[in-house]
């Protein structure tokens, strides 16, 4: 009954395959990937395929979604005529099957960075002594720390964004070193001037 060369080849366009090498009780596999597994039981759905199939044979349906499968069931031909081919459910139910949750992709967060924030001509420059940086000001907040004053001009005309301000702080193992206008003695005058001369004008 069987034309192996043609209606293989036939079978295959159509998602059915063959599943073993015997001519007898062959067993095959149908993916139902747009349809559900109930249609393949509707009259005169594999007529068009009864070269393949002779009575006994059994094929493994399996409904498909985006490469997962959803459903499946094991079917029996039981005859085969010249118009149509009968195929009953071999099974009591289809089995359906859910997505296991160790199965599910892990979707890593992307953390987002704000954009860059411009002053846009509202700040004012102060030099730090303590810290020898120019302090970016806005609305009396210390908004950005830069150490050349070229560069906080820059940010204050709106010409550049402001680098992020970094707060200090120290480790456990961190030791704070003393302040540069500290002495055996503490803050004296002589100090004071020598920052006075040392700071920008």
């Amino acid at each position: 009954m069987y034309d192996v060369k043609k209606s293989d080849a036939k079978a295959q366009v159509q998602s059915l395959h063959n599943m073993s090498d015997g001519q007898k009780l062959r067993a095959w596999g149908y993916v139902c990937d747009n349809h559900a597994i109930d249609q393949c039981f509707m009259p005169g759905f594999f007529s068009s395929l009864r070269s393949n199939f002779q009575a006994g044979d059994t094929i493994r349906l399996s409904r498909e979604i985006k490469g997962n499968c959803v459903a499946s069931c094991n079917a029996v031909v039981i005859q085969v005529t010249d118009k149509d081919v009968d195929v009953r459910m071999e099974s009591e139910h289809i089995t359906y099957w859910s997505d296991r949750d160790d199965f599910k992709e892990e979707k890593i967060k992307i953390k987002e960075e704000p954009p860059p924030a411009y002053i846009k001509g509202e700040g004012r420059i102060k030099w730090n002594i303590g810290k020898e940086m120019f302090d970016i000001i806005v609305d009396n907040q210390v908004v950005a720390e830069v150490r050349d004053r070229d560069t906080a001009e820059r940010i204050v005309r709106g010409d550049m964004p402001m680098p992020l301000l970094k707060i200090r702080g120290l480790a456990d193992d961190d030791i704070e070193n003393p302040s540069f206008r500290e002495t055996d003695i503490g803050p004296t005058i002589k100090n004071e001037k020598k920052l006075e001369a040392a700071s920008p004008r």
